[in-house]
């Protein structure tokens, strides 16, 4: 490994633009396209979802335990164990394909809306290809190919746009994002199993071992079942929306509570320390304490400085992102922007990483329950906006849960590794700057146009904190990637 902060940026430099694609797309749709159109495709996203994450089956997490743990490689190779655990996804991805085309007429009736039955037919098979393509990029991490990734996520990004443009001004119709998708899904898989097998990691399902099914199902079960709840815990004020409230309600409420990217960075860090990690958890816990340490606190920096100024700016980012229409769903934007400020770390990733799946099951199980109850009750108790609430209570339960496991996972205290002396400054600073843009916006500038006035405001704030806070955000850079680096003996060095 070359270093995490290295691949880390370079992850992060293509989610950036990845994310700048798919603001643009999203931009497009929603300008171009009615409430109801929008509606149709969300309707469709939401299925996609949900089916990926009941299907996948914790096979992503069982990818790279049963492909890093060598101790294991004694008895079978890592090849029959990928062989097995692509082979038992396949089966309930056409399980679960066969499902969603024959409950068509059960989803029609849920979301009450007729034109659903124009994409099944795309969108069946779709859970299969995304599980697919994220089992394959995690067995591109461990093979250390991260920058692989890097080129091929950029030219997927602008595949997607095309999309995006195709659909919008020479078919006119939101369907043909759904076809076109489907079939870039294929294009993709294929490249992937082709790219891997060339360098030395061939997914041959004849290698398929009955034998070692046992294992992998009591590994990734539990850790399915976390997924499954967690996914729905995810979706399940959508199901609300969609079920008590119009095609036009939904609409609005899946844009303003689309979760954006601020999390970039550690999300990135994550992608590449959970190797590492998952090596050294039962080995070295005093340096993965300090590994993880930095990792939280790095992500706590850089999403504070990007999600506070976002907050301030609220109302300009919703007409920067989509379009005034979208507008009465503002508060419902506001609580996911606290969602995503919450979300600046991976605090279940010790979870994972040491195999406690079952742990981690009672968990999401508690705050699912916790959420889905709170999203019908406050629905109809205040309308749009109550299931965004549930979703962030729920959310917050479920980490001082993943907080107090993951210190008695490393025996010590993770409260205690954050530096909230460091982080004080940066919270003050990108609140004082926002107040005086909030200022300037609306003495100075209410003819401008909302997207310039938010890039120029955003930009500006943003770019001071980070400057001003440069120092401390590189020394945790590279603690990250001195302690990521290990040597020929498998060991970590700081």
């Amino acid at each position: 490994m070359k270093g995490a902060s290295i691949d880390a940026l370079l992850l992060t430099i293509v989610r950036v633009i990845t994310m700048v694609m798919g603001f643009v797309c999203i931009k497009i749709v929603s300008v171009y396209f009615s409430l109801e159109s929008f509606g149709l495709y969300s309707q469709a996203l939401l299925i996609i979802s949900t089916t990926t994450s009941l299907s996948i089956l914790g096979m992503t997490d069982a990818v790279n335990y049963f492909y890093n743990n060598k101790t294991l490689h004694a008895k079978h190779s890592s090849e029959e164990y990928i062989a097995t655990i692509f082979g038992l996804q396949t089966f309930v991805g056409i399980v679960c394909g066969i499902a969603i085309l024959a409950g068509a007429p059960f989803l029609t009736d849920y979301f009450q809306n007729s034109a659903l039955w124009s994409v099944y037919g795309w969108i069946a098979f779709q859970p299969i290809l995304q599980n697919y393509i994220s089992m394959l990029q995690v067995l591109y991490m461990s093979a250390g190919r991260a920058r692989s990734i890097v080129i091929i996520n950029l030219i997927i990004s602008l595949g997607r746009l095309a999309i995006f443009i195709a659909a919008t001004f020479v078919t006119h119709n939101i369907v043909t994002i759904l076809a076109l998708t489907f079939i870039s899904d294929i294009i993709q898989v294929s490249y992937f199993s082709w790219d891997l097998h060339k360098h030395g990691i061939s997914i041959n399902l004849k290698k398929f071992n009955k034998k070692i099914c046992r294992p992998i199902l009591v590994y990734a079960i539990p850790m399915a079942a976390f997924v499954i709840i967690n996914s729905l815990m995810r979706d399940a004020d959508k199901w609300v929306i969609g079920y008590f409230a119009s095609t036009d309600d939904l609409a609005i409420y899946t844009n303003c509570s689309k979760l954006l990217p601020f999390d970039m960075l550690t999300y990135s860090f994550c992608v590449v320390l959970v190797p590492v990690i998952t090596r050294y958890i039962n080995t070295n816990k005093e340096q993965v304490a300090l590994l993880y340490g930095d990792y939280l606190n790095i992500g706590l920096f850089t999403t504070s400085i990007l999600v506070i100024p976002a907050l301030f700016l609220s109302r300009d980012l919703l007409l920067c992102l989509y379009d005034s229409k979208y507008l009465p769903g503002l508060l419902v934007f506001i609580i996911y922007l606290l969602v995503d400020f919450s979300r600046f770390a991976n605090v279940s990733l010790l979870y994972s990483a040491s195999g406690k799946s079952v742990q981690l099951l009672r968990i999401v199980i508690f705050t699912f329950v916790i959420n889905t109850i709170g999203a019908i009750i406050l629905y109809q108790a205040i309308g749009l906006t109550g299931p965004a609430i549930a979703t962030l209570i729920s959310l917050w339960i479920s980490y001082i849960f993943y907080l107090k496991g993951s210190s008695n996972i490393m025996g010590r205290s993770v409260l205690r590794l954050f530096n909230v002396r460091g982080w004080l400054p940066i919270a003050s600073e990108c609140s004082l700057m926002s107040l005086i843009a909030i200022y300037l916006s609306s003495t100075f500038m209410t003819s401008w146009n909302a997207v310039p006035r938010f890039l120029l405001m955003y930009t500006i704030i943003t770019g001071c904190t980070a400057l001003l806070n440069r120092k401390k955000i590189l020394v945790l850079a590279q603690s990250i990637n001195k302690a990521s680096k290990y040597d020929n003996n498998n060991d970590i060095n700081l």
